[in-house]
């Protein structure tokens, strides 16, 4: 997907844009390409010394290696189409032109600003956001996921532990579904905390 998480608040403040920077677009380019999983990801980026590296090698049509290890006879076919469809989608500037123009941030991981500080096995080696309020990533964090066909009590008392919440400036972090997710995070807000929400389709899905 195209974006993994989207940050805000009440008291949210647009920071200046920094230029693109290559080792930040590199990785969300190859994270964006038709068919990425996790772990295809994680494997070119080990096959390569570094993101630009390895986005360099897709754009040759190196990525078929990749692909094809451990492949199936009947799966091989398949994929060195997809490693020719990325090789052709990687040379495209689609992906760096919607970073501008979204102001997409760009989470890499083992680079300043990597916003899990955990050591937690499979974390992502990218994770775009979008908003203004990157300060969430710098408060203490509490998530709160609960069931879409929520109470009415559930849902007041979601709402108020939001507000509790925002109101000590801790960040709330959901999936952002209806139901106990979204009545946290309205709390939050109106108490002008801040809030992030983790989509895990993308945003342009």
């Amino acid at each position: 997907g195209w974006c993994r998480a989207v940050t805000g608040g009440e008291h949210a403040v647009r920071p200046p844009r920094p230029p693109l920077d290559p080792v930040r677009v590199a990785p969300a380019t190859l994270a964006c390409l038709p068919d990425m999983t996790s772990g295809r990801l994680r494997a070119l980026l080990a096959r390569w010394p570094g993101p630009i590296a390895a986005l360099a090698a897709v754009e040759r049509g190196l990525a078929a290696g990749v692909l094809v290890a451990n492949a199936r006879e009947e799966e091989i076919a398949g994929r060195m189409q997809l490693a020719q469809r990325w090789a052709e989608r990687a040379a495209h500037p689609s992906i760096s032109d919607a970073l501008a123009r979204r102001h997409t941030h760009v989470f890499v991981k083992g680079r300043p600003g990597y916003p899990i500080v955990d050591d937690l096995p499979g974390m992502p080696e990218v994770i775009l956001a979008e908003g203004d309020g990157l300060h969430a990533f710098e408060r203490p964090r509490v998530a709160i996921v609960g069931t879409r066909a929520a109470t009415s009590q559930g849902l007041a008392d979601a709402r108020e532990i939001g507000a509790v919440l925002g109101d000590a400036g801790i960040t709330v972090v959901s999936g952002l579904a209806i139901g106990i997710d979204a009545a946290a995070h309205e709390g939050a807000i109106e108490a002008g905390g801040p809030v992030v929400g983790v989509v895990a389709t993308g945003l342009d899905v």
